[in-house]
């Protein structure tokens, strides 16, 4: 469970500022004498999730084949809270053995990275027929299955209410998220995932569901000019800057410093705890279809379907830097694949964050777009939320990267500016290649010494050559003027890092 550290204060020593300076000195010296006292348990298998601790040798009951694992007491705790609340709890769904309540918990991956397409079904199941029978025909397949109801993403479900969908809108809003996946009606996966379930049950309903999908995408793309679902999703993570020199009465940021007090501490208090609201609320909107885990404090972590996560930042950086008088913030988003481990993304996005609040120590205000590809490749890039700028035409200071990046999750976007909103009713016949980001990085020497003009030139070629268009080079450019490399002497004219997640977009995230 996490450690949580403590100190205390007299409150003889000076009036409130000195006390809140002596507070956060005690606070730096306590983490750094933590200790560890050692574990012994000899012959026992250590927890998967926190080796420093012992896996329990009983398993809870109830579990599915795919929730075995071998965790510790504290993480099985952390784990299933969510689903076992004690009766006359606030849990709103199904009601399971022994009379416990299930509580909702939070949308699968898969749900998430869906949620557009969904969207887009569900948009048509009252008008399309053939539509409507293909996702009729999926839930009869899922249900030989035996498989309980997810949680539907906050969005859906509410557009679902607002439009009274109907049985077959209310199981395709809530339980349908992993399902509009082709792999997923593999028999053998199934089999490994359903042991319980008739073999001969089981090979129907992977017949039956399989086909059932078919004729849904085939009907949605040829019909209605709507890709299949995509495979990845992000996660965001943001933070305050420097938070504890803002409370402390130093200068960071736009506004004014603070004086050190109880009212000033509570107003900061109330004003974060309102913020993580109207965050919490936000993010939940339609157009963004994002599902904050946790949102209090100084500190976000949401997720987002990935042609929405850029907007979702933009968003979440707005609401915080729109105060004024706050710190500025700095975002990590990591698109990851909807299979792949929700650990190893969520670490991924943490050190994506401090990666980006340290990369300009003295003013941070970075975001971080990076991506873990299910083969465990991954790449990152840093880019301050408030570009320099650099020459004449240049957009102004409010066009941040977020609109660079995201230009290229649009298809046939025509060197149109980038308004938030993905448009999935357009298909794009070429693609930015990874092979740009080879000959970016094997001819960076030359292309450094070329004048302004002539790189310009040169990387607006290169860009149209390998599968993007020549209105894709500005925002790439940009991107590699503004680069954030480690290290010093970094060639800020080369956007490797930059044309790598650029393409990455383009591929898989449109």
């Amino acid at each position: 469970m996490p450690s949580v550290q403590w100190v205390c204060v007299p409150s003889s020593v000076g009036g409130y500022a000195e006390q809140w300076a002596v507070a956060q000195e005690a606070l730096v010296a306590r983490r750094r004498v933590r200790d560890f006292a050692a574990v012994v348990e000899p012959e026992r298998a250590l927890c998967s999730l926190s080796p420093r601790w012992p896996a329990e040798t009983v398993e809870p009951k109830g579990l599915q084949a795919h929730e075995k694992d071998r965790l510790a007491a504290a993480n099985w705790v952390k784990r299933l809270w969510h689903q076992r609340v004690l009766p006359g709890g606030k849990g709103t769904g199904t009601t399971g053995s022994a009379g416990r309540r299930k509580a909702a918990g939070f949308p699968s991956t898969s749900a998430v990275a869906s949620g557009p397409f969904r969207r887009r079904v569900l948009e048509r199941l009252h008008g399309d027929r053939e539509v409507r029978d293909a996702v009729v025909a999926l839930e009869g397949a899922v249900a030989k299955l035996s498989v309980p109801r997810e949680t539907p993403l906050p969005a859906l479900r509410a557009w679902n209410v607002a439009s009274g969908g109907d049985a077959a809108a209310r199981w395709f809003t809530s339980s349908a998220g992993r399902w509009v996946y082709e792999e997923s009606w593999q028999a053998e996966r199934l089999a490994r995932e359903f042991p319980g379930v008739d073999a001969t049950v089981l090979e129907g309903a992977a017949r039956a569901g399989h086909e059932a999908l078919k004729r849904l995408l085939r009907r949605m793309l040829i019909e209605h000019a709507v890709s299949p679902p995509g495979a990845y999703l992000a996660v965001l993570a943001q933070d305050l800057d420097s938070m504890g020199r803002f409370l402390g009465g130093g200068q960071w940021g736009p506004g004014p410093r603070i004086e050190v007090g109880v009212s000033a501490h509570r107003d900061v208090s109330q004003r974060l705890s309102s913020l993580a609201s109207t965050l919490r609320d936000g993010l939940e909107e339609s157009a963004l279809m994002g599902v904050p885990v946790y949102a209090g404090g100084d500190d976000l972590l949401a997720f987002a379907p990935a042609s929405t996560a850029l907007a979702a930042a933009r968003y979440a950086h707005d609401v915080v830097v729109g105060q004024g008088d706050l710190p500025t913030v700095s975002t990590a988003v990591l698109f990851f694949h909807h299979r792949s481990s929700l650990q190893q993304a969520v670490a991924g996005a943490q050190e994506l964050l401090e990666e980006a609040k340290y990369a300009v120590p003295e003013r941070k205000h970075v975001l971080g777009v990076g991506y873990l590809r299910h083969s465990g490749v991954r790449e990152s890039a840093l880019q301050p939320w408030v570009p320099s700028g650099a020459g004449a035409g240049e957009p102004g200071p409010t066009h941040g990267p977020d609109k660079d990046f995201g230009l290229f999750l649009t298809s046939g976007s025509g060197g149109k500016e980038w308004d938030g909103q993905p448009d999935e009713s357009k298909q794009s016949a070429r693609g930015l290649s990874l092979r740009l980001v080879a000959v970016l990085f094997r001819d960076a020497a030359e292309l450094s010494a070329l004048p302004e003009d002539l790189y310009e030139a040169e990387v607006s070629r290169l860009v149209y050559r390998h599968g993007g268009t020549a209105d894709e080079a500005r925002p790439l450019l940009r991107l590699g003027r503004e680069e954030l490399g480690p290290g010093p002497g970094r060639a800020r004219r080369r956007p490797v890092a930059a044309a790598r997640v650029a393409a990455f977009l383009r591929q898989e995230c449109q």
